[in-house]
């Protein structure tokens, strides 16, 4: 075999360009380490000594504090926030929680009130056993739960309906018998996360002796609704039915809400969802006596399932319990996913005046730019 050589200029150019590159490197850490020194230091640990230092981390303005004036309190701060309570209908809730959350630590949780005159914000925490209780924004429990309400409640319109042809004799079967449970859709191959599988490609899931959902698979090669098959490219999908009344974060899910169902297309199916009329006065009774403390939280849980059993979902522990009605655009939370309330949705189906009267409780929660059923599909495709 041949043997070359390297000679002496070759090693010097290999040598100069692999100090060049290391150069370059060091001058890219270097650059990085600057940057970093330039900007304030985090506070990793969270671990202040006074009041003045956490209101000056967050670029506020301390001006002093006292004995509190107001029975129940120990400490009155004077500040000035450098953040407004919303900016253009957002909430800077972690903003404000940052800074509570930071003063209580350094007031070992002794009750206090942060006083901002200059833009009329007054907060007042109450702490217990060593972690906050409550949190009072101008008079005002759970203030950014509140408010976000009012703002949904005042950005609400109801999402308008796609008129659509359904094709598919298995749907139409569906609608035309209610959406009785006991309709068969062909050969049932197993039941798989409470849905029956049918080798004909079909997929249902019963919830308290209705049809709940029907997804369409690849397997299924009829046209379901205005001549549309499973896997059909979404522009040809759009081009039919017009712009999507629901379109997911990641574009790989549109979805329309119909005069009887609501339609969801993805890459490699088509779900449907019956549409329900739902009569809520029961479901306000049980609402208005929990509100008025004539039931607990546990009674009316049990009332609540005994009169709508057709959940979809309920999940609970010793410390937690999250409950969803899609279909009638209710879910109800408590210590789940940092969230404890009733929530509605634009698929809740009252009079805007009713609804308005219930978000003047921060026990209910406005979700009204977002349908549930909507929110139902993303979390089928996501588990």
């Amino acid at each position: 075999m041949k043997k070359y050589k390297i000679n002496n200029n070759n090693k010097i150019i290999i040598i100069a360009g692999c100090l060049v590159f290391i150069l370059i490197i060091l001058l890219m850490l270097l650059n990085i380490v600057e940057k970093e020194i330039s900007q304030k230091p985090i506070n990793v640990l969270g671990v202040f000594d006074t009041v003045e230092e956490v209101i000056e981390y967050y670029d506020c303005k301390y001006i002093r504090e006292s004995k509190s004036k107001t029975d129940g309190f120990s400490i009155d701060i004077m500040l000035v926030f450098k953040e407004p309570l919303y900016t253009n209908d957002e909430s800077n809730e972690k903003f404000f929680n940052d800074i509570i959350y930071g003063v209580a630590r350094v007031l070992n949780y002794r009750s206090f009130i942060l006083i901002d005159s200059q833009n009329n914000i007054e907060i007042k925490v109450t702490n217990a056993n060593n972690k906050i209780q409550t949190i009072t924004i101008n008079e005002i429990e759970d203030y950014f739960t509140y408010m976000d309400s009012q703002i949904g409640l005042k950005n609400y319109k109801k999402i308008k309906e796609t008129e659509i042809v359904i094709n598919s004799p298995e749907l139409i079967t569906a609608i035309n018998n209610n959406w009785k449970g006991d309709i068969s859709f062909g050969t049932r191959e197993k039941i798989v996360n409470n849905y029956y599988i049918y080798f004909e490609g079909i997929e249902t899931r019963r919830i308290d002796s209705k049809i709940y959902n029907i997804v369409f698979t690849e397997k299924y090669v009829d046209a379901v609704a205005n001549g549309l098959i499973v896997g059909m490219d979404f522009e040809i999908i759009k081009n039919k039915l017009g712009t999507p009344s629901f379109e997911s974060s990641d574009k790989k899910v549109i979805g329309y809400k119909c005069s009887d169902i609501y339609i969801f297309f993805g890459k490699d199916y088509i779900s449907v969802y019956r549409k329900e009329k739902c009569n809520y006065r029961e479901f306000l009774e049980l609402v208005d006596e929990f509100l008025n403390d004539e039931k607990d939280l546990l009674d009316f849980m049990n009332d609540l399932t005994y009169l709508w059993p057709d959940y979809s979902e309920y999940t609970y522990s010793d410390t937690y319990f999250f409950i969803s009605y899609p279909l009638k655009g209710v879910d109800i939370k408590f210590n789940y996913e940092n969230t404890n309330g009733i929530i509605i949705y634009n698929n809740f189906e009252m009079e805007q005046s009713t609804i308005s009267n219930y978000l003047e409780h921060t026990e209910f929660i406005s979700k009204l730019q977002v349908d549930n059923v909507f929110e139902a599909e993303m979390r089928r495709i996501n588990n």
